[in-house]
């Protein structure tokens, strides 16, 4: 996760702004193919798995949104603040909203995810993985940093077991899911790394697309 800072570019802003919107188009494109999945073997994991991709949606949608408003209050700022001075507090907390509904959904996802790859599964399960990540997140100084580290490690449990998976059975659907969560797990280590190296940032956002893209490609495959 990378939100755009009042420093940057404006061009640099908008193309973030432009990625977040397709990625919450891809990911809510994944969760539709796993739902049709879904009404076809009823199996709960697809169910899960649209779930989880359905929530990661919504986190895309609330970043773009941020950083939207963000571009907003750069591009009319003096005239906002001669207008309604108060404005510019409000627009503060807005933000500080954002980030933590943009976490809450990223990091439900991931735990769905990570969920659907346990062999056993049960609602204390689920909980217990809820409970300590976001008690994670409570205490954790910087909360942006630990998210992303957080994210990372999910992703590389998820990586790993469907690397298994893909080792028993050696399908193509196996291992383009492999390939996938890797390189959304690269994408997710390249963005951590962005402060401080700003080629990532890009990088990132590109390992990150290919990754969502392979899966909505091997989703789009197992319904036609």
């Amino acid at each position: 996760m990378n939100f755009i800072i009042g420093g940057n570019p404006s061009w640099f802003m908008s193309s973030g702004i432009l990625m977040e919107l397709v990625f919450a188009l891809v990911t809510i494109m994944i969760s539709v193919y796993a739902y049709k999945i879904y009404k076809i073997t009823k199996q709960r994991n697809t169910f899960l798995f649209g779930g989880a991709f359905f929530s990661i949606a919504l986190a895309y949608f609330v970043q773009a949104s941020l950083n939207f408003l963000i571009s907003l209050k750069i591009n009319s700022k003096d005239l906002i603040q001669s207008i309604a001075p108060s404005v510019h507090n409000a627009s503060i907390q807005l933000s500080i909203l954002a980030v933590f509904l943009h976490i809450f959904f990223m990091i439900t996802g991931l735990v769905l995810l990570s969920y659907v790859t346990l062999k056993e599964r049960n609602h204390q399960t689920f909980a217990l993985l809820m409970i300590i990540s976001f008690l994670g997140l409570l205490f954790a100084h910087p909360i942006i940093l630990f998210f992303e580290i957080l994210s990372s490690m999910f992703l590389l449990f998820i990586t790993i077991q469907y690397y298994q998976r893909h080792s028993i059975k050696g399908t193509s659907n196996t291992l383009m899911i492999y390939l996938s969560f890797g390189m959304l797990f690269l994408g997710t280590l390249q963005l951590a790394g962005s402060s401080i190296i700003n080629t990532f940032y890009f990088l990132g956002h590109l390992t990150s697309f290919i990754g969502y893209l392979l899966l909505l490609i091997n989703f789009w495959r197992v319904v036609k």
